[in-house]
């Protein structure tokens, strides 16, 4: 590997292949334009991340028409309700009875 005023060149056995410090910059420009977008990602858009609930109407055709099936968008829980309205606390910290 060789750096001089026009870039970089890379040395692999017989071949050499040269890199400009444009193609370097617009590399790591890309590089962490990619980070940034995964962080926004994994901090406001990924599925069972902490917030307030949303709660979803889950389309279930096996319930009977008292009850409602709701799906939280935001912890991935399902939570009934018997009026028209999605439920008001969140379920997740409620324990499974076998």
């Amino acid at each position: 590997m060789i750096w001089d005023d026009s870039g970089l060149i890379l040395i692999f056995g017989e071949g050499r292949y040269h890199l400009s410090q444009m193609a370097m910059l617009a590399g790591l420009a890309g590089a962490a334009m990619l980070l940034f977008l995964g962080f926004l990602w994994l901090q406001f858009g990924a599925p069972g991340r902490g917030g307030p609930c949303r709660w979803r109407r889950a389309r279930d055709h096996r319930m009977r028409p008292p009850f409602r099936k709701w799906r939280c968008r935001t912890c991935l829980v399902e939570a009934y309700s018997t009026d028209r309205r999605p439920p008001k606390e969140c379920k997740k910290e409620l324990k499974t009875v076998v």
